[in-house]
C-alpha cells in the first residue's frame, strides 16, 4: 500500500539569482527550483521514469536533465521532451511572492 501524499509549506528567500537549485524540504525530499529573472518553477526533484533525484544531472535554464537515464524536461511546463518517461511531467508546486520570500507550497507525491 502506498503512503498518502504530504503536504510542504516552506518559505525561501527573494530575491534569488536565476539559475536552477534544490533546496531540502525534508528528510529524503528536495525540490528544484528553476528561476530565469521574475520567472519561477518549483517541482518536487523526483524523475518520472524512476522515482529518484534528478541530482547530478545538468541543470541549464533551457532544460532539466536526469542523469540515470538521461531524461530531458522543460523547465517552463515540467514535461519530459526526450527519454523514457516522453510526456509525462515532474510534479509541480506552487511558488509564489509572499512579502520578502518565495513561498512554496504543494503535496509531495506518494512514496
Amino acid at each position: 500500500m502506498q503512503a498518502a501524499p504530504s503536504s510542504i509549506d516552506i518559505k525561501l528567500r527573494w530575491p534569488q539569482p536565476s539559475g536552477i537549485t534544490v533546496h531540502s524540504v525534508g528528510p529524503r525530499r528536495t525540490l528544484l527550483l528553476w528561476i530565469d529573472g521574475d520567472e519561477v518553477r518549483a517541482y518536487c526533484n523526483l524523475c518520472r521514469h524512476l522515482p529518484i533525484p534528478l541530482d547530478g544531472g545538468t541543470g541549464q535554464l533551457d532544460r532539466l536533465q536526469c542523469s540515470t537515464h538521461g531524461a530531458i524536461y522543460d523547465p517552463r511546463s515540467g514535461e519530459c521532451t526526450r527519454g523514457p518517461c516522453v510526456g509525462r511531467r515532474l510534479h509541480p508546486l506552487e511558488a509564489a511572492l509572499d512579502g520578502d520570500g518565495l513561498r512554496i507550497r504543494g503535496c509531495w507525491p506518494p512514496d
